[in-house]
């Protein structure tokens, strides 16, 4: 989802209709977008609503939040959406590359990778590394 949302903002499909819908339709959020922010088509609600909405439990803050604490003894480095702001995340940037939302966006897919990793690594792998043959 991040990456997506970040690849929607890199070409600027995000700022055509097209593109600002396809976002609702990936994060499964038109109808509550549409109830929450009747008649707006603008980026402070389309990441207050994908990005930052803990009662959408599709927004990257819910998903970020399920994951922090019954994930904590992993040690894994997901972002703490208690932290995110709107302002600084609508703020384009000298480029129009809204740099705080991408550093978010980053955060967000590195930490989900480490969690992924750490799952794998304490549940899933029953073997160490190792000098084994197992010929005759």
């Amino acid at each position: 989802m991040c990456n997506a949302l970040r690849c929607s903002f890199e070409a600027g499909s995000v700022h055509h209709n097209g593109g600002f819908d396809a976002m609702l339709v990936l994060f499964d959020s038109t109808v509550a977008f549409r109830a929450q922010y009747p008649y707006r088509h603008d980026l402070a609600a389309l990441l207050g609503q994908l990005v930052l909405d803990r009662d959408n439990p599709r927004s990257l803050a819910a998903v970020a939040h399920a994951l922090r604490e019954p994930m904590a003894p992993l040690r894994a480095s997901v972002p703490d959406p208690a932290q995110w702001q709107l302002a600084p995340l609508c703020e384009p940037g000298f480029d129009a590359n809204y740099p705080a939302l991408h550093q978010l966006l980053h955060d967000c897919s590195a930490g989900s990778y480490q969690l992924s990793q750490a799952i794998d690594a304490t549940y899933f792998t029953h073997a160490g590394d190792g000098d084994h043959s197992l010929g005759a």
